[in-house]
């Protein structure tokens, strides 16, 4: 995704001028925050790669969690998602 459909200019200009993109790595033991504190967003099971759209408090706006088979979401479906979140956002959802 990040390497695929971010770049992509439907996906990029919007991530650019409407979003702050923060990522939560849960797969490498490196990783300084815990994957315990998606819990919060993700409940019990939680299925990665997720992308979850939250106001500057934290509540969540909106959410999409990729199909199985990664490659099968176009940028469109991306871009689509963010677009929605936004107006969300907008009307106080």
């Amino acid at each position: 995704m990040e390497r695929s459909i971010f770049p992509e200019a439907a996906v990029y200009d919007q991530l650019k001028e409407d979003f702050v993109l923060v990522s939560q790595y849960t797969d490498h033991q490196t990783d300084p925050v815990p994957a315990e504190n998606l819990v919060h967003y993700a409940g019990d099971g939680i299925a990665v790669p997720l992308y979850i759209v939250v106001d500057s408090k934290g509540k969540e706006i909106a959410r999409l969690t990729p199909p199985t088979n990664i490659a099968s979401l176009s940028t469109s479906e991306f871009a689509d998602f963010l677009r929605e979140a936004k107006q969300k956002y907008a009307s106080g959802g």
